[in-house]
């Protein structure tokens, strides 16, 4: 969903619930038929994000939101879960006609989170970015 909640008020929600399961193949047994067939997949059943951003005027504006992923298996044969997480994001911006000054701050409480697991095993997890800043400048050749 987007849309303004004032003038100068911009915001924008994604939600997604998905129950993935694996209807057939996966690893091969002794004497056919599959392992994993009815387990769920490696993907979080539910997701969401949003993003607002006002604009001051003068070419100022701020921005804030969130991006959340829920628990989800590290395996597809279900055997040990990736925890899920919610980080917390924010901008302020500079905005004219032929250019724009940017500052993003990702992970703004430094959350250590994980994305991904492989095979149930702790020394494969692949860890989220930590706290961090961009500073961008754009300029628009019109």
């Amino acid at each position: 969903m987007t849309g303004n909640l004032a003038r100068n008020w911009d915001v924008s929600y994604a939600a997604a619930y998905m129950d993935g399961k694996v209807l057939s193949g996966g690893t091969l047994l002794a004497g056919g038929g599959t392992s994993n067939a009815g387990k769920e997949m490696m993907i979080p059943k539910f997701s969401s994000s949003l993003w607002t951003v006002y604009r001051f005027g003068g070419g100022w504006e701020v921005g804030g939101g969130y991006n959340q992923a829920g628990t989800r298996w590290m395996n597809t044969a279900n055997t040990g879960q990736v925890p899920g997480y919610t980080v917390l994001n924010a901008m302020v911006g500079y905005v004219q006609k032929s250019y724009d000054v940017r500052l993003n701050l990702y992970n703004l409480t430094d959350k250590t989170y994980y994305i991904a697991g492989y095979e149930n095993n702790p020394a494969f997890v692949l860890p989220g970015s930590p706290r961090m800043a961009s500073l961008t400048l754009r300029h628009r050749f019109d």
